[in-house]
C-alpha cells in the first residue's frame, strides 16, 4: 500500500501486436518520466502478456494479474505463480503491485512472499471523486 505518498503511474495495457508496433524500446519511456510518471505493466501473468515484455519495455512496476492473486491463500499453484513472477520481477528490478489484495490471508501470503504493493478492497473501497 502506498499510503499517504503519491505515485503517478502510467499502466501499459498490452494487447496482441501492440509493443511491438508502438512501443519500441525507449521509444517513450523517458518522455513520460520527464512528466514525473512512472510505468507500470498492467495485468501481467493473464491473457497475452509475455516474459519477453519485461526486457523489451522499460517499466518501473509489474502489476501481477488478480486472477492469480486471489487464490494464494488456499492455491499452491497460484501462489507458486505469484512466488516466480516476483522473483523474476525483483531480478529485474521492477516493483512488484499485485492485484486483487481482498482479504487478511492474501495479504499475509504476498508480505511472505516480499511483494512491494498491494491494491484492492483490503485497504479500502474505492470512492467517488468530487
Amino acid at each position: 500500500m502506498v499510503g499517504s505518498n503519491t505515485i503517478t503511474v502510467l499502466l501499459i495495457h498490452v494487447a496482441f501486436g501492440f509493443v511491438d508496433s508502438v512501443l519500441p524500446s525507449g521509444c517513450c519511456h523517458q518522455a513520460v518520466r520527464d512528466m514525473g510518471c512512472d510505468l507500470a505493466l498492467d495485468d501481467f501473468g493473464s491473457g497475452l502478456c509475455s516474459f519477453s515484455y519485461l526486457r523489451s519495455l522499460e517499466v518501473d512496476y509489474l502489476k501481477i494479474d488478480g486472477s492469480i492473486v486471489s487464490g494464494i491463500d488456499d492455491d499452491g499453484a497460484a501462489r507458486s505463480m505469484v512466488e516466480a513472477i516476483g522473483g523474476m520481477a525483483n531480478a529485474l528490478k521492477k516493483l512488484v503491485i499485485a492485484e486483487y489484495a481482498e482479504n487478511e490471508a492474501i495479504i499475509g501470503e504476498l508480505k511472505a512472499l516480499g511483494i512491494a504493493y498491494a491494491q484492492r478492497f483490503y485497504y479500502g473501497r474505492p470512492v467517488e471523486l468530487t
